[in-house]
């Protein structure tokens, strides 16, 4: 699937990987509080994903998918996903 637009500004190393996938978190304390952080993690993963599908033109269904396991990319890969619009190669390319 194409992209239909970059993420502005968005830079990658090209020795960098990329790990899109389920947030890792731990929860304690009693039920009740376990509940309100599982909602709170549920609700952040759904504002996350729409970031993304919004940035990368991606559908949310596929982005959703595509978070629910960890998917490693390249550089490259990062950038045929939508989720960088350069590779930096040398220190110079740095921003600012």
């Amino acid at each position: 699937m194409k992209r239909e637009r970059q993420m502005p500004g968005r830079s990658a190393h090209s020795w960098r990987k990329r790990r899109s996938g389920p947030e890792r978190c731990w929860f304690s304390g009693r039920s009740p509080d376990i509940e309100i952080q599982a909602r709170e993690l549920v609700r952040a993963r759904q504002r996350i994903a729409g970031v993304i599908a919004r940035e990368t033109g991606r559908s949310l269904a596929s982005v959703l998918a595509d978070i629910d396991r960890d998917r490693w990319m390249s550089a490259e890969e990062a950038i045929e996903y939508g989720l960088v619009s350069k590779i930096i190669t040398r220190q110079i390319e740095l921003p600012g």
